[in-house]
């Protein structure tokens, strides 16, 4: 149910990264650890259905940091919830721009095959070390802005298993 994906990349607009993503989709945020045979063995935050994803990339020009939790039943209801941060900064040729967020959404499974949520995402993105002095735009744009967004989705899924479907669509 879990993997672990290590890579690297060079690109000539985002310059070097190695990515570094853990994924667990039986997650249990629940079941910490007593000893360490259970980390060992694979028994330590291991299945409550949840999801949990971390993904760690830092690189030359672009780093970004991520780490999302879902609870696909919340309380053994039709409800899911679903949490997470991140970490992102850009090395652009004329500013370096860095945004620090999180966010939660909430969802109701209406049926089997159509699910409606909403979700809040908000962020602080800072803009700063600017090449060139004196362009108005991008002097107005400097320092530290909040930005919130909130979305509505309404998601219908007719496929079969949504890792390896055979048939069905979203």
């Amino acid at each position: 149910t879990g993997r672990v994906i290590l890579g690297g990349a060079v690109n000539c607009d985002l310059g070097v990264s190695g990515p570094l993503v853990i994924e667990e989709r039986n997650f249990d945020l629940f079941r910490v650890p007593r000893t360490w045979d259970e980390v060992w063995s694979g028994r330590a935050f291991r299945g409550g259905g949840q999801n949990f994803r971390a993904e760690l990339m830092p690189g030359s020009q672009v780093q970004r940091y991520t780490v999302n939790w879902t609870e696909p039943n919340l309380f053994d209801l039709p409800y899911s919830l679903s949490v997470g941060g991140f970490l992102y900064t850009r090395q652009f040729r004329d500013w370096t721009e860095q945004r620090l967020g999180g966010r939660v959404a909430l969802g109701y499974e209406i049926t089997k095959d159509l699910a409606i949520s909403s979700e809040l995402r908000m962020e602080d993105v800072e803009i700063f070390d600017p090449r060139l002095a004196g362009i108005d735009q991008l002097d107005a744009a400097l320092g530290s802005n909040d930005v919130y967004r909130g979305r509505w989705r309404l998601v219908h899924d007719t496929r079969d298993n949504p890792f390896m479907s055979t048939r069905g669509g979203m």
